[in-house]
């Protein structure tokens, strides 16, 4: 086929890749996006200029992207970043970062997506190159020490290798033996099958109500070694009247008013309930100090009730603050011995503290947490009907 006509029909199938990426609102699917456009550009140039090569079309790093993409419309439901980095530290102290295509399942499954021809893989595997390049077994062990490396709920994620073309069984076999799961397409991956994915009956919507909640509902509910460490916001939210059929009353403040409209909206006590089932429990002391201290001062006669029931079902154990973080901005002391208690019990710390999670990712740390909806205590606020 022409070389023109080949590149054209590229950057026509890459357009539609675009449109659609467009509707997907995952961390890090901008900057796929961004790629895949860096290679509409250069075939771009390249036509404009009259200066287009056979070889511009294999050196194309869009094939690729376009495996990603494809990979990520099958998997969004699962995906929460796209090409997102993971550093990778050496003995020697030197470190790297590797880059993850897809993190599926809330980071506890990271998926590389390899489009190469088997046969090239298999040459790079068994060093019959002209030049130094990594095969996909020197990958495989970088990917698997890194995510030793970078626990996910305390357990080091699952390294799945997908191949758009596939890949011969003697790789594949070696890939096991390192520890990486293989997903084998062996469909001869090309752009007929792009577009036949692609097409324009594509459904453009992807609308899933509260996907992130769910999708971390069902992850951690399916582990049954993990212990959950309840925040001040999550027993807070958990007995407030709000979330205990009292979303229907009317209250002067707007803060309330906009509480009770996302509660009837989006309830938070069965999302807690159904994660709480079959989970111990556990609480540091000052979140049950300071959680006793607002029920006295704000909370209703049935808020009380429930909260005292709540803290005869849990662990109450002594603080254990973090001492990796600054105590700055949204970084509190109290935060620090909620969460830290967390780390130290290797549990899951349930909150509705956004601000300080994200304040700690700033400063390099990630804990493992389950984030819902905050609910005030509202009992006493409540307008007569």
């Amino acid at each position: 086929m022409d070389t023109k006509i080949t590149a054209e029909k590229k950057i026509k199938l890459a357009e539609k890749i675009l449109s659609h990426l467009s509707n997907i609102k995952i961390n890090g699917c901008s900057k796929l996006q961004n790629k895949i456009k860096q290679e509409i550009n250069f075939l771009e140039k390249c036509l404009s200029d009259n200066t287009l090569k056979e070889e511009h079309l294999v050196c194309l790093n869009l094939t690729h992207l376009q495996a990603i993409a494809y990979k990520l419309f099958i998997l969004k439901n699962r995906c929460s970043g796209v090409m997102c980095n993971k550093i990778l530290n050496y003995e020697n102290g030197s470190s790297r970062k590797i880059c993850i295509d897809l993190l599926l399942d809330e980071g506890s499954v990271w998926m590389k997506v390899i489009a190469r021809n088997q046969k090239a893989i298999t040459m790079v595997s068994n060093g019959e190159c002209s030049f130094k390049q990594k095969s996909v077994l020197d990958q495989a062990e970088e990917f698997v020490e890194c995510s030793k490396q970078n626990l996910c709920y305390y357990k080091p994620p699952k390294v799945i290798f997908s191949f758009a073309n596939g890949v011969e069984n003697c790789v594949a076999d070696e890939l096991c033996q390192i520890g990486v799961l293989v997903e084998n397409n062996n469909n001869n991956f090309n752009d007929e099958i792009f577009n036949s994915y692609f097409g324009d009956n594509t459904n453009n919507e992807y609308p899933i109500k509260d996907l992130n909640i769910v999708r971390n509902l069902n992850l951690i509910k399916k582990m049954t070694h993990i212990k959950l460490n309840l925040g001040v916001t999550t027993l807070i939210a958990y007995v407030s009247a709000l979330t205990n059929g009292g979303c229907n009353y009317n209250f002067k403040s707007e803060i309330l008013q906009k509480h009770a409209e996302w509660e009837r909206n989006r309830p938070v006590k069965p999302i807690l309930d159904s994660l709480f089932e079959g989970k111990e429990l556990y609480c540091c002391a000052t979140a049950a100090k300071i959680f006793k201290n607002i029920l006295n001062t704000l909370g209703g006669k049935s808020e009380k009730q429930r909260g005292e029931e709540l803290l005869n079902k849990l662990i109450i154990v002594e603080d254990k603050p973090c001492d990796r973080l600054k105590i700055m901005g949204k970084v509190k002391k109290r935060s620090l011995a909620i969460f830290g208690t967390g780390e130290y019990l290797k549990a899951v710390t349930v909150t509705a503290n956004h601000a300080f999670v994200r304040a700690a990712m700033n400063q390099g740390i990630n804990y493992s947490v389950f984030l819902h909806e905050s609910r005030a205590l509202t009992e006493e606020k409540q307008l007569p009907t």
